[in-house]
């Protein structure tokens, strides 16, 4: 008895602790039982022959399709039409299309499905996740009342009531408790909620960041520098063949620069003046593995400054006075890790999001404070330094760069993570900027000649 109860305290502490896995953990304490001899062999596997776990099983591939098909996109995008950004009607919907849900799917593969949903309205309607994240655990164990399958209890009274000679359960015999219980969830939960989950803010409904207020917020602007790749280079620096170093041809691979600087190029920008000094041709590309410098180029690089100085006198680059982050091809949004995602515990660098999503991070923002407060920075720790060796937890948040493409290519991933902004119409925004800025131009023209240059020039960047 007194191992037993060791064994089953050890176990507990596990599943709070968190940081093993639900079933090894599991697994480890069946194994102890068995070397301590409490159960045999055959009392030990019986449990895996239970219709209760084939049907779990089932269950957690059901919840696991649900997500692939595209079920939370198109569930989230109906949220948000009929809530029309109203919270008691978002809470309302939440509640019901959550316990919907969670009778047929379990509590876990049904949260898990939710989350980024909520996480997503909330982040599109300015209000707040915490408001809704508690009553969508609540509402995923009410659904699991309204069906035989909804939860694992359902199923072991449904067995003991079968061995015991009674007549097995229907499969909606609990819906009508389910509905009363769930009522009651409803008219509980909604004013504790208000009550106790919501957040008070300071002045007028949150609006959505521009990408200014986001470089502001991570204070990109600090450990950004701009060095441009001059004709002319000077460098006392020699590589391992004695030979003056040089950056130009070389691929970011042959340069390996995050590893003998410690410093990140984010971004290689040529811009090239039209005759007239009036229209630029800008070629903004994300700094990738096969990426080559070539003279003239603009890298902008993140990174602690004494590191980045060191890199441009090897190389002979020239520093640029003013720094400023301009978006055309590239832009920025921000992403939250999800629970269920595969990169939880990894290092930014072993991630490889640049490889596999085409995306740089270019800050992490850790912790539960407002934004409200502290210069839009609350009581959230901000992370821009040696980002290549942080590890990633779950609910941090990403400030990621990439080309529009690919950012909006991140909304489908629901597993990983939830993209709090819409890349599609800050990319909208950038360019309703570009076109004020050509109308502008073609407005300070003072003749016909000019206005043809001008928009012989445009068609050529189109």
């Amino acid at each position: 008895m007194t191992i037993t109860l060791i064994i089953l305290i050890i176990t507990v502490a596990m599943f709070i602790w968190g940081k093993v896995r639900a079933d090894i953990v599991a697994l480890t304490a069946l194994a102890a039982l068995l070397v301590f001899g409490i159960l045999t062999p055959a009392e030990a596997l019986a449990g895996f022959s239970s219709p209760i776990v084939v049907m779990m099983v089932g269950l957690f591939v059901v919840g696991g399709a649900i997500m692939q098909i595209g079920l939370a996109k198109l569930t989230g995008n109906k949220l948000m039409a009929l809530s029309r950004g109203n919270e008691t009607i978002t809470f309302l919907l939440v509640m019901l299309v959550t316990s919907f849900i969670g009778a047929f799917v379990s509590n876990t593969g049904t949260v898990a499905l939710m989350m980024p949903i909520i996480m997503s309205l909330a982040a599109g309607s300015g209000m707040q996740s915490s408001r809704f994240l508690m009553p969508l655990a609540f509402a995923g164990s009410l659904g699991g009342m309204l069906t035989l399958i909804g939860t694992p209890p359902n199923l072991v009274i449904d067995e003991v009531l079968t061995e015991a000679g009674f007549k097995p359960l229907a499969f909606f015999s609990f819906f009508p408790v389910g509905i009363i219980v769930i009522a009651i969830g409803i008219i509980v939960l909604m004013p504790l909620s208000k009550i106790f989950l919501s957040r008070k803010q300071s002045g007028k409904k949150k609006k959505t960041k521009s990408l200014d207020d986001l470089v502001d917020e991570y204070r990109l602007l600090d450990n950004l520098h701009r060095y441009i790749v001059p004709s002319n280079r000077t460098s006392a620096a020699k590589d391992e063949n004695g030979e003056p170093m040089n950056i130009v041809g070389k691929t970011l691979k042959e340069l390996s620069i995050q590893k003998k600087y410690g410093v990140s190029i984010i971004e290689i920008r040529n811009e090239k003046k039209s005759r007239l000094g009036l229209v630029q041709d800008v070629n903004q590309n994300m700094a990738k593995s096969s990426s080559t410098i070539q003279v003239h180029d603009t890298l902008y690089i993140i990174g602690d400054e004494q590191k980045m100085q060191r890199f441009a006198q090897d190389y002979g680059l020239r520093k640029m006075k003013d720094v400023k982050i301009d978006f055309y091809d590239l832009g920025l949004t921000e992403i939250v890790v999800m629970p269920t995602s595969n990169f939880a515990g990894l290092r930014i660098g072993e991630a490889n999001l640049r490889k596999r999503f085409g995306i740089n991070v270019l800050g992490v923002k850790r912790g539960g404070g407002s934004s409200s407060s502290e210069g839009g920075r609350g009581g959230n720790e901000y992370i821009t330094d040696n980002l290549i060796a942080t590890k990633l937890h779950v609910g941090d948040m990403l400030l990621v760069q990439g080309e529009w493409t690919n950012l909006a290519h991140l909304t489908a991933d629901n597993t990983n993570w939830v993209v709090l902004d819409q890349p599609e119409k800050a990319a909208d925004k950038v360019q309703k900027k570009l076109e004020e800025k050509i109308n502008q131009k073609l407005d300070e023209a003072t003749d016909s000649s000019t206005v043809e240059k001008i928009l012989d020039k445009i068609l050529e960047l189109i």
